[in-house]
């Protein structure tokens, strides 16, 4: 999660600096480096597909051997740091290069996921004119929904993507992801699960949206579904954890921990240690929360990742978690949050609301 648009990004902002990069390689780099860059373009395009650090470790490691300092270089980096939740660090690499639609959908990508919605309001504000009108519309569609104005954007949303006409894939599939996110806010699931299928149709390797579906299908106990859409993809430890929680809710829990990728999952996090910083905190506190009903280690985690991301999903995940622990701190935190932006969301205000009720 991320927000659920980075994928569809960088496929788009890569590939013109790609382009860039080999029409002046002769004149920036040693032929070696040209082929070194090859294979980090290839790594980094099954990273987006699979979500899968190991293609963005050996993309970095790659990075490495490069002296030179390109921008494709320096983008490749900044998005290898925003996956590992180094947003600072990304910010500081975006730094040294020039304003350009790439740096201003990565800064916009960072922002959104750090919950800080009006300076990516401001580099959306700036793809205006440098990009397709779809894409600029949905970037700023987005900051406005997240800063008060959910129902004024979702309908310019949706006439856009009916009456903009767009050649790109992407800006169809990120448009469809956003309706679907401003759906679900709005507390509207069935036509929330009909956008995310949309995107998934154009995009069915989009694994951020493939988890905010099942998280849908989770919430109404739809675990058959859950079962279908992620099955082929629990290489991914989201899914898997996905897979996981619908194969306890058809079977008993002690049916369930035999299952292969159950064990898997719980190899995977139980052997995590600080010195591995791979994981995710939101996967660390989903598995305690719903896999190990440990509310103690779920808000260690939660809290965690709050302090790196903050979109409606992480607030959401950490208003559950202080529900079941009694957090009261934690919850005012994510009230204060939610006031501070005017954020509209049926689903937090839910939670919330049963955590007022079950504190009294």
């Amino acid at each position: 999660m991320k927000v659920f648009l980075t994928v569809t990004l960088f496929t788009i902002s890569t590939f013109s600096f790609a382009h860039q990069y080999h029409a002046h390689s002769d004149e920036r780099d040693t032929q070696m480096e040209s082929k070194i860059m090859e294979q980090v373009q290839q790594q980094m395009e099954m990273a987006r597909q699979q979500s899968d650090e190991q293609y963005y470790l050996k993309a970095s490691k790659l990075l490495d051997k490069i002296k030179s300092s390109p921008t494709q270089k320096k983008i490749f980096q900044a998005e290898i740091q925003q996956y590992f939740h180094q947003f600072d660090q990304a910010l500081d690499t975006l730094s040294e290069l020039g304003e350009n639609a790439s740096t201003d959908l990565l800064h916009a990508s960072i922002y959104f996921t750090q919950g800080k919605f009006q300076q990516a309001h401001q580099h959306c504000k700036r793809l205006f004119g440098q990009v397709e009108n779809l894409m600029a519309l949905t970037c700023i569609s987005q900051a406005n929904s997240l800063q008060g104005e959910l129902d004024k954007a979702y309908k310019v949303l949706t006439a856009a993507i009916t009456h903009i006409p767009s050649n790109s894939s992407h800006s169809r599939s990120w448009a469809y992801v956003t309706l679907a996110e401003m759906a679900e806010r709005k507390a509207d699931y069935e036509t929330a699960k009909v956008f995310y299928e949309k995107a998934l149709e154009i995009n069915p390797v989009d694994i951020p949206t493939r988890i905010a579906y099942a998280d849908i299908l989770l919430q109404e106990n739809n675990s058959l579904k859950t079962k279908t859409i992620t099955l082929d993809y629990l290489h991914n430890d989201l899914l898997r954890l996905r897979y996981v929680r619908a194969i306890n809710l058809i079977e008993n829990n002690k049916a369930a921990e035999k299952n292969s990728e159950y064990l898997k999952l719980k190899h995977r996090v139980e052997h995590y240690t600080e010195k591995n910083q791979h994981l995710h905190y939101d996967l660390l506190a989903e598995y305690y929360l719903y896999i190990k009903q440990d509310t103690g280690q779920a808000l260690k985690w939660a809290k965690r990742h709050w302090q790196q991301q903050k979109t409606p999903r992480d607030a959401r995940l950490l208003a559950r978690v202080a529900q079941q622990a009694g957090d009261r701190l934690s919850k005012q935190q994510v009230i204060n949050w939610q006031q501070f932006h005017g954020l509209e969301d049926k689903r937090l205000e839910k939670i919330l609301h049963q955590q007022e009720i079950s504190l009294r």
